[in-house]
């Protein structure tokens, strides 16, 4: 158990640093190419409901292995963050069954909320912000259980999940007509 916990933290890391990374250079391909042609955009904008569906479901796997294998106890804005990308899920599953493009404005909505509480749950472990109201007797939310690469943190993992999924949704809905 003890040296499965370093590497779960370092692959979770890694994948959230790859996944920034890709995030990012979506957001860039679009600012480009806007509303021009796009193979890669078109593709993705296709996918977009099994990609996000595959991007909260490992969230939600990585999530529990943290509080429910790992030992690592979630704070209050953990809760929260986690009832808004559990239930895109379900969303995502129903969407691509039903084939429903409804779901984008959803799953939008959920997911920009969540990019700001992991944005506010971050400054709050940064110190940058005072801690809000987190139970004196709970976890705080200050409190770092992973440390990577000197930035890379559970709310930073949230912050590029919800930021992933808010930019597939918004691709989605200018290129899914």
């Amino acid at each position: 158990m003890e040296s499965f916990i370093p590497l779960f933290n370092q692959l979770t890391s890694m994948e959230a640093i790859a996944l920034g990374i890709l995030t990012g250079i979506f957001i860039l391909t679009m600012i480009v190419v806007g509303k021009g042609p796009s193979h890669a955009l078109d593709f993705l904008a296709k996918k977009s409901f099994l990609f996000g569906f595959l991007l909260a479901f490992v969230s939600m796997i990585a999530s529990l292995v943290y509080s429910n294998y790992i030992g690592y106890p979630p704070c209050e804005l953990c809760w929260l963050a986690r009832t808004l990308f559990y239930p895109q899920i379900i969303l995502f599953a129903i969407a691509i069954a039903k084939r429903d493009r409804s779901v984008i404005d959803y799953a939008l909505g959920l997911s920009l909320l969540g990019l700001v509480l992991t944005i506010y749950h971050y400054l709050v472990e940064l110190g940058v912000t005072p801690e809000p109201f987190c139970s004196a007797t709970g976890v705080s939310c200050a409190a770092r259980f992973v440390y990577e690469y000197g930035f890379v943190t559970i709310p930073f993992m949230g912050i590029v999940l919800f930021a992933a999924l808010s930019v597939l949704m918004l691709n989605a809905k200018y290129r899914l007509k």
